[in-house]
C-alpha cells in the first residue's frame, strides 16, 4: 500500500506520465544489483524496496533519458572534487560546534 498509486499521484502533480517507460514519459530509472537472502516475489516486493535494497545497490542511474551513472561511475560530476570540497566544509562545520 505504501507504493500503490504513487505514479498516478506524481503524474497528476507533474502533468506528465510518470511510472511507465513509454515515449513522452519522464524517464528516470535506476538499475540495482540486489540479491536478497529471502524470496522476492510480487507479494513482498514493497518490503524488499523499503527494508532490503539500499542506495549502495544502485549501479546505473538514468534521469530524463541521460545516463548520469554507469557501473557506479559518475559521468557528469567530478566525484573527487566534490568529496574534497565536502571534507573542507565538514571540517569548518565541526569547528563551529
Amino acid at each position: 500500500m505504501l507504493f500503490n498509486g504513487n505514479s498516478a499521484i506524481a503524474s497528476e502533480c507533474f502533468g506528465r506520465c510518470v511510472g511507465k517507460l513509454v515515449p513522452g514519459a519522464h524517464a528516470d530509472v535506476i538499475i540495482v544489483d540486489y540479491n536478497p537472502p529471502t524470496p522476492l516475489c510480487a507479494s513482498n516486493i514493497n518490503s524488499h524496496i523499503l527494508f532490503g535494497a539500499s542506495g549502495r545497490a544502485v549501479v546505473t542511474t538514468i534521469v530524463g533519458g541521460r545516463i548520469l551513472m554507469h557501473e557506479r561511475k559518475l559521468l557528469t560530476l567530478n566525484e573527487e572534487e566534490i568529496m574534497a570540497k565536502a571534507k573542507v566544509s565538514a571540517a569548518k562545520l565541526w569547528q563551529r560546534f
